[in-house]
Order: C-alpha cells, then structure tokens, then sequence
C-alpha cells in the first residue's frame, strides 16, 4: 500500500547515513588502529584506498627520481627548462580531465610563467659560465638521456597532479588525508628494495649518512614531507594547475635569496625571468579569484580560445 511504501522508503532513508553519523556512533576506544583509519575515511574501505594509491606512489616516485637522475646526464639550465612542460601538461590534461576552462588570459599567464623560467635558468648558467669561465655544458654526458628522463618526470608529476585532483575531487578533508596515508605507505612498503637492488646491481652506490650529513638529511626530508603535504592538500582546495602555478613561484624566491644572500652573481636575464614568473602568477590568480561578472568582462577575464565539458567540482576554484 502506499502507507507501506511511505514506511518503506522512511526505513530506507534512516537505513542510509552518513560517514560522519556513522563515525559519531562508533566508540573509537574498542577499534584497532585500521579500523579507526577506514571510519576517518568516510566510509571507503581502507583496501581500496590502499590499492587506488599504489598508481599514484609510482607516478610521483618516478617524477622525482627520473629528474633527480637527469641532473647527472644533462645541464642543470637544461633540465630546468624541459621541466616547465610540467605546466603545459597541467593545464591539457586538466581541459580532458577535469574540464579546465581555456582560458585566453589563462593561456598567456602560462605562456609568461614559462618564458620566466626559462629565462631565469639561462640566465644563471651565462652568470656561471662568465664568473668560471667555462660553460657548465661539459657537464652534460649523455644529454638525450637526461632531457629523456626530464620529460618522462614532468609526464609523472603531471599526470599525478590531474589523477589526483580527479579520483579525490568529490571527497572530503578526512579522506584526503588518509589517501595521503595510503600513498606514503606504499611507498615505504614497496620502494625501499629498490635501495638495495641500485646497490647490488652498481647503478648507485648505498651508504649510510655520517656525522655532520645527518642533520641535513633529516631537514631534506622534513621540508620534502611539509612541500608534498601542502602540494597535496592545496590541489585538493583548488586545482593542479593554480597550485602549479605557485610551485613555480620558488624559482624567482630562490633567485632573491641566491642573490641577496649567497652573493650570486647579478643577471639582467635572470631578474626579467623573476619577475615575469611573479607577474604570471598574479595575473592566474586574479582570473582564479575575481568574481565580479563587471569586472571580469572589462578585463575579458571569461574570453575562451574553446568551450570544454564543465565537470561538477565543488572543491574548485572558482
């Protein structure tokens, strides 16, 4: 009858509740530490998270290590610039993914910040190359390998950047963070043979760190852990290319403060790259951050080169 379907449907509806009723109902004190993880989850079993996370410990694994190894094949102003297409593939894999506007005003502040780059990696090697008096070129080996392995980690990370933005966009903070619990933990079940097996096989040599290289191992790791925390939860509350964006921002910092303080030598080609990059980024974010539909329409903020799917994000900025 209709009174029993009424019923029905009102048991069904007190059936279904939400992770957060379900996590307040629960006495964490009598669960083991798994359990109270996939409770914090929200619902989603710690299995899946753990095996969803495998892909995206790999990928950001070999971003890191594939640039780290170009460094030894190629020229550092090479590699630096080689992996602005990390950029590039933000902001195209984010147009199929996640349905990124494209933007024309966008487009131009990716193009700038880019350009920057470029100029600022350039510049620090004719600086190099004028107060040592020889190009640091020779230390490139085998630079088709190492411009290789820069293109393969800028694929990696951006590839990272958009899965992940796309697989957690839908979620909330709790699940968040234990995704970033799941990656870490495979990471450090799976990787660290691969600490022994460089070793066996000659391709690098394993040592422990001695006396005065601690302290520096340890501030290494600590700033890498803050970076890929804050890297991580900043995709989430925006989006991979705006946080892009602001990680390149570290090049014209780091140029300021080699300058100011570690008596880099001065570069005209550098200082022009510096600010091009800051002036990039301030441009993404006033397109990111402004809503006035007036303003937004004088400054043609809304002009696009092509009209892409609208994803429903709410996470995103807007």
């Amino acid at each position: 009858s209709g009174d029993e379907g009424g019923n029905d449907e009102g048991a069904d509806n007190d059936g279904e509740k939400s992770g957060e009723e379900v996590v307040r109902e629960v006495d964490f004190n009598k669960l083991n530490f798994c359990q109270k993880i996939e409770y914090a989850s929200r619902g989603k079993k710690l299995y899946t998270l753990l095996l969803w996370a495998v892909p995206f410990a790999g990928l950001w694994f070999i971003a890191n290590y594939a640039f780290a190894m170009a460094i030894l094949f190629t020229t550092v102003a090479s590699a630096l610039t080689l992996e602005q297409t990390t950029t590039v593939s933000v902001f195209v894999l984010s147009i199929f993914a996640l349905g990124e506007r494209v933007l024309v005003i966008k487009i131009l502040a990716v193009l700038a910040c880019m350009i920057g780059a470029v100029l600022v990696a350039y510049g620090d090697k004719l600086s190099a190359t004028v107060a040592d008096g020889d190009s640091d070129g020779a230390s490139a080996s085998h630079p088709l390998i190492g411009d290789a392995l820069v293109l393969l980690s800028a694929l990696c990370a951006s590839s990272y950047m958009v899965l992940y933005k796309r697989f957690l966009q839908l979620s909330d903070f709790g699940v968040v963070n234990v995704f970033l619990f799941c990656i870490g933990l495979n990471a450090l079940v799976l990787l660290w043979p691969g600490l022994i097996v460089v070793d066996l096989v000659g391709f690098e040599d394993f040592s422990w760190p001695q006396g005065a290289e601690i302290p520096l191992y340890l501030a290494n790791a600590l700033t890498a852990f803050l970076f890929n925390i804050l890297l991580n939860i900043g995709i989430f509350y925006s989006s991979p290319l705006y946080m892009r964006m602001a990680t390149i921002c570290v090049v014209p910092v780091s140029y300021f403060i080699d300058l100011l303080f570690l008596g880099s030598p001065f570069s005209w080609l550098s200082l022009s790259g510096a600010l091009l990059i800051m002036a990039s980024y301030v441009l993404y974010v006033s397109v990111e951050m402004t809503t006035s539909p007036r303003i937004r329409q004088r400054l043609c903020f809304d002009v696009e080169l092509f009209r892409t799917p609208q994803r429903s994000d709410p996470s995103a900025v807007n």
